[in-house]
């Protein structure tokens, strides 16, 4: 199966006309952005340069080459910069407070910062459906929300019904059918599930991975989170012979620890080619979640 890396990468994801000005709203990362207001105001002005760019947006006349180092990543923007460039790409109103958070989010480094400043970027350009904010947005809640991966391996199922309420139904009323609806809509635009012409929905054949670069591994625990709780209340609301749960306590080598992680994946790996067979008949989505922690506190390597 084709493999599809579920986080963007640092790509210009719609390509902008250099004499249109773009639309912030249409970028996922602020520095993409400024790249692409700078080739605009070149476009109409064959004598604009970085630097007179930058010392509109307040830099000093020293502050040379500063520009490259912000769009490659190597500087930051304070808060005065932040507002500085909003006045010198002319944004106001949403586009200037999406601007803002939009640096905010893509620099913080962590998880609960990063959450604060989507969800306010989800807040001003959630309803406007513009094509990347809606692709971050669904590879954000794809990471956080158990049951959209859930979803996409329902509608492989013998029996499904593209009907909401059926699948809340066979998610045992976990989910809304509201949140059924955002999933599918979720999966579509990650190119994980088609509609097709007639309404039905069926599953793109690829396998999702996961490459740490607009998010950070922080946010892909969120979903392990998730899976631990679910798994904490079918150990108590479900039938013995309807879950499984066991564990290993062992003594061994720290060195160990590598070698049982990569024993661990190449074990999933074999349970999902073996069982996971699309000529095989499908009626039931199943979770296995397996964990490898350090009980004993890892002490510093001694070199």
């Amino acid at each position: 199966m084709d493999q599809v890396d579920l986080t963007l990468t640092p790509t210009r994801q719609l390509t902008q006309a250099k004499a249109q000005m773009p639309d912030v709203f249409n970028y996922i990362n602020f520095r993409q952005f400024l790249g692409d207001v700078l080739d605009y105001k070149q476009a109409i002005n064959s004598s604009y340069s970085a630097n007179a760019f930058i010392r509109d947006a307040g830099f000093s006349n020293n502050s040379r080459g500063y520009f490259t180092h912000i769009v490659n990543g190597a500087r930051n923007l304070s808060h005065p910069r932040i507002q500085g460039f909003i006045q010198a790409c002319k944004l106001k109103g949403p586009a200037a407070k999406y601007f803002e958070n939009l640096v905010l989010f893509n620099q913080s480094e962590r998880n609960e910062e990063k959450k604060l400043y989507f969800s306010r970027m989800n807040d001003i350009a959630g309803h406007l459906e513009k094509p990347s904010f809606l692709l971050l947005k669904s590879q954000y809640d794809y990471l956080r929300k158990w049951y959209i991966p859930a979803i996409r391996e329902l509608i492989g199922l013998d029996d499904f019904e593209n009907n909401a309420a059926w699948i809340a139904k066979k998610l045992n009323n976990d989910v809304t059918v509201k949140q059924v609806e955002s999933a599918i809509e979720s999966l579509i635009v990650l190119g994980l599930v088609k509609r097709e012409s007639d309404g039905d929905l069926s599953l793109v054949d690829k396998v999702v991975t996961f490459q740490d670069n607009i998010f950070n591994y922080e946010s892909a625990n969120d979903f392990h989170v998730e899976i631990l709780n679910k798994s904490a209340e079918n150990v108590v609301k479900r039938k013995y012979e309807d879950r499984s749960a066991s564990c290993v306590i062992l003594a061994t080598d720290r060195s160990n620890f590598e070698s049982i992680r990569e024993d661990i994946a190449k074990f999933r790996e074999f349970i999902v080619n073996k069982y996971a067979d699309k000529n095989m008949k499908v009626d039931s989505v199943l979770c296995l979640s397996l964990q490898l922690n350090h009980l004993t506190k890892v002490e510093e390597t001694k070199s």
